[in-house]
């Protein structure tokens, strides 16, 4: 009966220490290549960067992906944060707060609400007529947007009033709001 106890026992220590010395072994060696296994895919936006010969690319020995890196590709949103323009001119730090990679590739980078977001956050605020507009794509279209391969982008290449509206006066009068309001585009001229 002794024997058996004894066994049972040796077993337990042997399975316990032999679980210890390949957990070590695993995290020794992922440490020492820089290279760890991906938390899981990536999204459609960055899918072309998979593999493990691309994750140094965003990751510096398997830690979190630093912000420069991010700006590294995204060039024009480094370009805005450092004239201090647009949504991202005061979060030029920890782009994984917001954009949350590794969830797959159907999850979107962006992680907020339409419904819920205030353009004034950009620097444009809307005001009058544009507060009514609910579809965003009126004015974030691909054609008045930064060239993206993989997904869409908000930033707009040009904010002006000719990039949504119809330039009536043909470049002849390029300051709209000389005469025109965003409450009201119609001018009383008489």
């Amino acid at each position: 009966m002794k024997k058996i106890k004894y066994a049972q026992k040796f077993f337990v220590f042997i399975t316990a220490f032999s679980f210890l010395f390949v957990s070590l072994l695993v995290s020794y060696s992922g440490q020492g290549s820089g290279q760890t296994e991906a938390p899981g895919k990536l999204s459609k936006a960055h899918r072309h960067l998979s593999g493990k010969q691309s994750c140094g690319n965003c990751h510096a020995g398997g830690k979190k992906a630093k912000h420069v890196n991010c700006l590294t590709c995204h060039k024009e949103l480094a370009r805005r944060i450092k004239a201090g323009h647009g949504y991202h001119r005061d979060k030029q730090e920890d782009c994984e707060a917001c954009h949350q990679e590794h969830r797959g590739e159907n999850q979107s980078l962006i992680q907020w609400e339409i419904k819920d977001f205030d353009h004034a956050d950009t620097g444009y605020l809307l005001s009058g007529a544009h507060r009514s507009v609910r579809d965003c794509d009126r004015c974030h279209k691909p054609a008045n947007a930064p060239a993206r391969k993989y997904s869409k982008s908000f930033l707009l290449k040009d904010s002006r009033c000719s990039a949504c509206h119809r330039d009536a006066h043909r470049g002849n009068r390029p300051v709209c709001g000389e005469c025109h309001q965003t409450i009201d585009w119609s001018v009383d001229i008489w």
